[in-house]
């Protein structure tokens, strides 16, 4: 099992260390909305998984083309061996995009609050380490995948929920009325 302060402390001194020396140095802020369709499980004790479909939102907002705040929602619904509940995951955290390519591979660190609506779901904080791929289909629009593995802060095992999704996305930019 991996500890929850082995995973963020390395990742956090990675975001640390790679902020902007001088504040205010970015080209542009943005905002963007993003909807992702996909698929959950839980693993639980004994290797027994239980699966479920997943909707979600994103909000995000850029201060340069690599640094974004976010926060989101997902909500999944489970039913699987005889198990059936409905998991809310609020969340919000840090995400580095690589945002100067077509493609756009990002990194992210979510605290999340998994919320089951019955005793056969799991309850509780968790902390999400998420990795993604975007594509530009236009300045404003971006289609794409994601994968986000959370750790289960009362213990359990890593990952102790697995989410992966199809993303579609839409961004605008703060400041220039010619922009997208």
């Amino acid at each position: 099992m991996i500890a929850p302060r082995s995973v963020i402390r390395p990742l956090l001194g990675l975001a640390l260390a790679a902020l902007p020396a001088e504040a205010g140095a970015q080209e542009e802020q943005s905002i963007y909305l993003d909807g992702e369709l996909g698929y959950g499980f839980l693993s639980e004790v004994e290797d027994e998984r239980i699966h479920g479909g997943l909707l979600g939102v994103d909000f995000a907002y850029a201060t340069s083309p690599f640094w974004r705040w976010r926060a989101g929602y997902a909500l999944a619904r489970h039913d699987s061996d005889g198990k059936a509940f409905t998991l809310h995951q609020p969340s919000i955290g840090l995400r580095y995009a690589l945002d100067v390519f077509t493609y756009v591979p990002w990194i992210e660190i979510s605290p999340t609050w998994l919320i089951a609506d019955s005793d056969d779901g799991y309850s509780g904080p968790s902390v999400a380490v998420a990795l993604g791929l975007d594509w530009l289909l236009s300045p404003s629009l971006t289609a794409g995948v994601a994968i986000r593995a959370h750790t289960l802060i009362d213990g359990g095992r890593f990952p102790g929920y697995t989410t992966i999704g199809l993303r579609l996305g839409r961004r605008w930019t703060l400041g220039d009325p010619f922009a997208p």
